[in-house]
C-alpha cells in the first residue's frame, strides 16, 4: 500500500498508511520484532530481502494489508527494523528483483500470521455482512471502517483500499436502490401527487414550495413563529393520509430526511421516482419534528427577549420617576408642614394658593406613579406587549402538547385556553388552575371577582416555556422535546439490545467484573499520581492537602523582544488554503467530513472544493464571494459541497 495521500484528491476516501515520522512509542509498539519473528525472517537470504520481509510482516500485522510500494516506506521504520536484524542502516529500500519471490513471500507471511487470502469466498461473505449494515442505515464511510474490522476479526488479509471501497459502495448503492423502491411502494398515491406539486416551480416564481418549506428563519419574532406554525399545519395536512413509513427504522428515516433536505428541487426532479418520493416523504416526516422543535425554540427566545425588554423599560422608567418622586415627596411633606403651621383664620382658597395646588397635584401623581412602578412595573410592561404575544399564542397553544407526571394541571390550563379561543368556554373563574402565575402577579390576577385573562395567559406561556425546558411538557412528534421515557429502552427492548450495547462499549456483562475493572483502574491511576507527586513541579501534598504552585514568570530581556520582532518580520505570508493543507497532512482532519450516506458529490476533485467551502463558512466570506476568489470553482460547486459535507 502506498503512503501517497489519496485523501488529498478525494476527501471521501479514507487514508490508511504508515506514519511518515513515527514516534519512539509507535516504533516500539508496531515495528518491533519478536524472537519468533526473527527466526521466521532468518529464512530469507540477503539483507534487503530480510528488510522487505520484516517490513511486510509488521505491515500486515498492524494494518491488515501489505505495502504495495517500498519506496514509500519511511526510513525511520526501515532502519529500526534493520537494527533489530543486525543490518546497517540504508538510505532507501528498493523494490524486489522477482515478482514470483514477492508473491511467495506474501504467502509465507500470511501463513505465519494465520491469515487467509481475500478471495471470492471472503468477498461474498463480506457482501452478505455489508447488506445487513446497509439495511440498518450505515453510511458507506462507516461501513468501510467496520468492514476492515470485520475482515480482521475473520483473520482475512485486507484487499487494496480501492477494492474494498468499490465493494462497499456497490453494496450500499444496491441496498439504497432497493430501499427506495420499497419505501416508495408503501407511500399513498395522494402523498406522491403532493410531492410532485411541492417540487414544481410556479410560473413567475423562482422557488419551489419545497424550498420555502425548508426555510427556517432564526429571528425570534411573533411573525416568524406564526409562519412556522402555518408551515407545520401544511406538513401535517400533507401527511394526514398516512405515509406508510411507521415501521421504518428512525435512524434510516432521519438519514433519508437529511438527504431530502440537502437536495434542491431541481436535483430531486431529476432522480428516479422511487428515490424522489422516498427522500421527500422522509423529509416531510422529519420536517414535522424540526418545525416543532424550531417553534418551541423561537417561543422560548421570544418570551425571554420580551421579559428582558420589559425589565429594561422598567429600569429606564425607574430612573426617570425616582428623581421626580423624590422632588414630589419633598413638596408633599412641605405642604404637610404648612398645614400644621397654618393660621386657623386662613381660608382654604388662600391655603391652596399658598401651597400651589396644581404643582402639589403633579407631585402626588409622581409619587403614585413611582409606587405603582415598584409594585407592578414589570407586569405592566409585560401587559403592554401582550398584543404582540397574542399574534401567535393561540396557534402555539394548539400544538399537541403532552404532560409528564406532576404537570397535569398545566395541561388542563392549556385545554382551558384552547376552549376560550374556540368560543364555547365561559370566562375564567377563580376555580381554574392558576398555580403557575408568578407570586408577584397573583395579587393582581383577580379584580372584583374576575380573572384578568391577560395575566393568566402570559403566566401560562411563561410556565410552558419553563416546563418545555425541564421536560414537564413535551411533544411526542418532535426530536428534542420528547418524553424522557422515549429516550431510554423499556425492559423488552433493553433485553434485545443489551448484548450489542455492552459489546460496542467494550464493557463486561458481569457486574463483579465491571467493579473489579473500575477498582483496578482507580488504584492504578491513584498509584501513578502518588508516585509522580515527588517529581511534580506544579503540585504537592502538604499536611494532607493538595497544594498547587508555579514558578514566577521570567522577565523578557530587551534583546529577546528584538529577536522576536526580527523573526516576525521575516515570516513569509502564508495563504490560508496552504495552512489547511499542511494541517490536513499532519492530522487528516478532512477525514471527519464525509458525504451523508446516499449523497453523491458532483465535483470530481472534492478536496479543493471542501477546503474552499470551509474557508467561506469559517471566515463568513460567503460561497458567492469565495467562488470569485478561486479559479475553476463556481458558487454552484461550493453550494453542492455545503450540502454533502457531513462532519462525523
Amino acid at each position: 500500500m502506498s503512503t501517497a495521500d489519496p485523501h488529498r484528491g478525494a476527501p471521501h476516501r479514507r487514508r490508511i498508511g504508515i506514519t511518515a515520522e513515527p514516534s519512539e512509542g509507535e516504533l516500539a509498539q508496531h515495528w518491533s520484532l519478536s524472537p519468533a519473528d526473527l527466526r521466521e525472517i532468518s529464512h530469507c537470504r540477503g539483507a534487503d530481502h530480510q528488510r522487505r520481509y520484516a517490513l511486510q510482516l509488521c505491515m500486515l500485522r498492524v494494518h491488515g494489508r501489505f505495502l504495495d510500494d517500498y519506496r514509500q516506506a519511511p526510513l525511520r521504520i526501515v532502519n529500526h527494523l534493520s537494527g533489530q536484524l543486525g543490518h546497517p542502516p540504508v538510505l532507501f529500500l528498493g523494490p524486489p528483483e522477482r515478482e514470483p519471490t514477492e508473491r511467495e513471500q506474501a504467502q509465507r507471511i500470511r501463513r505465519y500470521l494465520g491469515l487467509a487470502l481475500f478471495d471470492q469466498s471472503a468477498a461474498a461473505r463480506l457482501r452478505d455482512w455489508l447488506r445487513q449494515g446497509a439495511a440498518e442505515g450505515c453510511s458507506a464511510a462507516d461501513l468501510l471502517t467496520l468492514a476492515e474490522g470485520k475482515l480482521r476479526s475473520w483473520h482475512v488479509t485486507l484487499p487494496a483500499p480501492g477494492t474494498l471501497e468499490r465493494i462497499v459502495n456497490s453494496v450500499v448503492a444496491q441496498a439504497t436502490a432497493e430501499q427506495f423502491a420499497t419505501l416508495a411502494a408503501r407511500l399513498p398515491e395522494g402523498l406522491r401527487q403532493s410531492i410532485d406539486l411541492l417540487l414544481e416551480v410556479p410560473s413567475g416564481d423562482a422557488r419551489s414550495s419545497l424550498f420555502r418549506l425548508k426555510d427556517y428563519p432564526r429571528s425570534p419574532s411573533a411573525g416568524v413563529i406564526k409562519g412556522d406554525i402555518v408551515r407545520l399545519r401544511l406538513v401535517e395536512d400533507l401527511l394526514a393520509g398516512g405515509t406508510g413509513l411507521d415501521g421504518l427504522d428512525p435512524r434510516i428515516r432521519r438519514q433519508l430526511g437529511d438527504l431530502g433536505r440537502r437536495y434542491d428541487a431541481g436535483d430531486l426532479r431529476r432522480f428516479a421516482p422511487a428515490k424522489r418520493y422516498a427522500l421527500v416523504a422522509c423529509y416531510l416526516v422529519e420536517a414535522r419534528k424540526i418545525l416543532l422543535d424550531h417553534i418551541v425554540e423561537m417561543h422560548d427566545l421570544f418570551l425571554t427577549g420580551m421579559v428582558r425588554r420589559a425589565r429594561n423599560a422598567v429600569e429606564k422608567q425607574r430612573k426617570r420617576l425616582r428623581r421626580q418622586s423624590r422632588d414630589g415627596l419633598h413638596r408633599v411633606l412641605g405642604v404637610v408642614d404648612a398645614l400644621i403651621d397654618a393660621d386657623g383664620e386662613q381660608t382654604i382658597a388662600a391655603f391652596r394658593a399658598a401651597v400651589d395646588a396644581p404643582r402639589l397635584a403633579r407631585a402626588a401623581a409622581d409619587c403614585r406613579a413611582y409606587e405603582r412602578l415598584e409594585q407592578r412595573g414589570e407586569l405592566d410592561a409585560m401587559l403592554a406587549r401582550y398584543g404582540t404575544l397574542r399574534q401567535y399564542l393561540p396557534d402555539f397553544f394548539g400544538l399537541p402538547f403532552q404532560a409528564a407526571a406532576g404537570n397535569e394541571r398545566l395541561l388542563q390550563a392549556i385545554e382551558i385556553v384552547r376552549a376560550l379561543d374556540a368560543g364555547p368556554r365561559t370566562p375564567l373563574t377563580p376555580d381554574d388552575p392558576s398555580g403557575f402565575v408568578p407570586a408577584d402577579w397573583r395579587a393582581y390576577l383577580a379584580q372584583n371577582g374576575k380573572i384578568d385573562r391577560r395575566i393568566w395567559e402570559m403566566s401560562l406561556a411563561l410556565a410552558m416555556r419553563d416546563a418545555l425546558r425541564a421536560g414537564g411538557l413535551y411533544l411526542a412528534e418532535s426530536r428534542e422535546h420528547v418524553s424522557f421515557w422515549n429516550l431510554i429502552y423499556d425492559s423488552r427492548n433493553w433485553q434485545e439490545h443489551r448484548p450489542r450495547a455492552y459489546q460496542r462499549l467494550g464493557l463486561p456483562t458481569d457486574p463483579n467484573d465491571f467493579l473489579s475493572r473500575l477498582i483496578g483502574e482507580f488504584d492504578g491511576s491513584a498509584r501513578v499520581a502518588a508516585d509522580g507527586l515527588a517529581r511534580n513541579r506544579f503540585a504537592c501534598v502538604h499536611e494532607g492537602r493538595l497544594k498547587l504552585k508555579r514558578h514566577d514568570a521570567l522577565p523578557i530581556p530587551h534583546e529577546l523582544r528584538r529577536l522576536r520582532e526580527t523573526f516576525r518580520a521575516s515570516y513569509p505570508r502564508v495563504r490560508i488554503e496552504d495552512v489547511l493543507q499542511d494541517v490536513d497532512e499532519w492530522c487528516g482532519f478532512t477525514r471527519a467530513f464525509q458525504p451523508l450516506g446516499g449523497y453523491t458529490p458532483h465535483d470530481k476533485d472534492p478536496c479543493r472544493s471542501l477546503l474552499a467551502t470551509l474557508i467561506a463558512h469559517g471566515t463568513n466570506l460567503g460561497l458567492a464571494a469565495m467562488s470569485q476568489s478561486v479559479d475553476d470553482l463556481t458558487a454552484e460547486m461550493l453550494q453542492d459541497t455545503s450540502r454533502w459535507v457531513h462532519a462525523r
